[in-house]
């Protein structure tokens, strides 16, 4: 079963079935995970759509996800055609949506690379100086289908020991990123996990530290279903990649979705391997039954 759904995961196509297409006067929809609101997440990515729109040669829309579960009921079942979603979304989509024709298409890139880090902070003034020293306290986490705010800081506690259940004092679903850091800057939250650029901000405003730093976590990706006009996929990646922060009208269309955003590459396709097995390994197939 774990063979065939990684084979299911790194896969370029899942049917062979024609795709139901968008007409040429229709706009393209493109689903954005809500890690803010939706309001701000619209707001970010509308740079990106007008340059694709231009790109392409029609119209892109920004539609942000209401939640994580309405984004891949949203890709999966072909309301929009496009999306930037993450390795956790991609392996629901997977699984849930195996007719949906899913490709990816481009991997972002911040700082030059197709990775960042996920980190487990904690109050600048704490007395926790290891993960191990987590046991028994309090833990904020973002949303339960988030790689950067649950996955992998859950992945980090594992291997120190701790187990979400039992090992830690409580632990709550915050939401976002944003709001984790809000729950340990409040002393809501002992400890909190989330992605390195959100900590960052909290680091610098001389609040939290970071107390750990998980291994490379693939950034998050352009993909595609099969109701996404074939023509244009080629006109799709050329747009992406040639994305660059040393070009100032497109440091316009990057730094609003993330400062440190230099451009996109060219997806492989198995860059979402290694989340997906530590996702069976930390949640089984419960994860796909939620």
């Amino acid at each position: 079963m774990r063979a065939s759904f990684l084979f299911s995961i790194v896969a370029f196509a899942w049917s062979l079935a024609v795709a139901p297409g968008v007409g040429a006067g229709e706009a393209l929809l493109m689903n954005v995970l809500p890690l803010e609101t939706p309001i701000v997440m619209a707001k970010k990515f509308k740079p990106l759509a007008d340059y694709l729109t231009t790109a392409l040669g029609q119209e892109v829309q920004v539609k942000p996800g209401k939640d994580y579960a309405a984004s891949v009921a949203d890709v999966g079942g072909l309301k929009h055609q496009l999306a930037y979603t993450s390795p956790t979304l991609w392996a629901k989509l997977a699984r849930l949506h195996p007719d949906a024709g899913m490709e990816m298409v481009a991997l972002v890139c911040l700082d030059g690379k197709p990775f960042t880090n996920s980190c487990i902070i904690v109050a600048k003034d704490s007395l926790v100086q290891t993960l191990a020293d987590l046991k028994g306290k309090s833990f904020a986490f973002g949303n339960e289908d988030s790689t950067g705010s649950h996955l992998y800081p859950r992945w980090m506690l594992k291997q120190a020991g701790i187990e979400r259940d039992g090992g830690l004092g409580s632990f709550s679903y915050t939401g976002t990123h944003a709001n984790v850091l809000k729950a340990v800057e409040a002393g809501k939250a002992d400890a909190g996990g989330l992605t390195e650029g959100v900590a960052l901000t909290g680091v610098e405003a001389g609040t939290v530290r970071i107390l750990a730093t998980s291994e490379p976590v693939p950034e998050f990706a352009i993909v595609i279903n099969k109701s996404f006009p074939a023509a244009l996929k080629p006109k799709l990646l050329t747009a992406l990649t040639a994305l660059s922060s040393s070009t100032p009208e497109h440091v316009a269309m990057l730094s609003p979705i993330n400062k440190k955003m230099t451009g996109f590459i060219a997806a492989k396709g198995d860059e979402y391997a290694k989340p997906a097995e530590m996702i069976l390994k930390l949640y089984g197939e419960a994860f796909f039954a939620k």
